[in-house]
C-alpha cells in the first residue's frame, strides 16, 4: 500500500507560537501509532511571489495508512493542530523519487507501491522537499 501523507500549515500570533509548538512537539514525541516520519518547517510564499513572505509553520507527516492518520487526529495531535485558520491536506503518494538509492527522509523512504495513477481531471499537489543551496538557486 502507498504511504499516506498529511500536510498542515498553521499561523499563530507571535506570542502564541512557542506554546503551540511545544504542544505539537509533545504530541509527536508520544509517537502516534502508524506515524512513519515527520518534519516541521516554515511555510512561505516563495513559489508564487517574487519576494517570499513568511506564512507560518508547515508540518509534514508520513503515515502507514489513512486510517492511522485519522486515528491520530482524534488524539492529542489533533487537539494541538485543529484550530480555525489552519490548512490541512492529505493524500496518497502517487509517485516518489529520491536523488540517490541510499537517500532517506528522517529514516523513512517514501513508497508508492499500490498507489493509483492520477486521473487527468483529478487535482494534484506536488511537494518538493529538500535543501536548495544558494549556488543552485538559479538552476532550481
Amino acid at each position: 500500500m502507498a504511504d499516506f501523507l498529511t500536510i498542515d500549515v498553521y499561523r499563530d500570533p507571535v506570542r502564541q507560537t512557542p506554546a503551540r509548538r511545544r504542544s505539537i512537539r509533545a504530541a509527536l514525541a508520544a509517537r502516534p501509532e502508524g506515524l512513519r516520519a515527520h518534519t516541521i518547517n516554515y511555510a512561505n510564499t516563495g513559489t508564487f511571489t517574487l519576494i517570499p513572505r513568511h506564512l507560518g509553520t508547515c508540518l509534514l507527516l508520513a503515515w502507514e495508512s489513512s486510517d492511522a492518520a485519522r486515528t491520530a487526529w482524534h488524539g492529542p495531535l489533533g487537539a494541538a493542530l485543529g484550530r480555525a485558520g489552519d490548512y490541512r491536506l492529505d493524500g496518497e503518494v502517487a509517485r516518489a523519487r529520491t536523488e540517490h538509492p541510499d537517500d532517506h527522509w528522517h529514516g523513512w523512504r517514501p513508497a508508492d507501491d499500490g498507489a493509483a495513477s492520477i486521473a487527468k481531471d483529478e487535482p494534484m499537489v506536488v511537494l518538493v522537499h529538500g535543501i536548495v543551496r544558494p549556488r543552485h538557486l538559479t538552476t532550481f
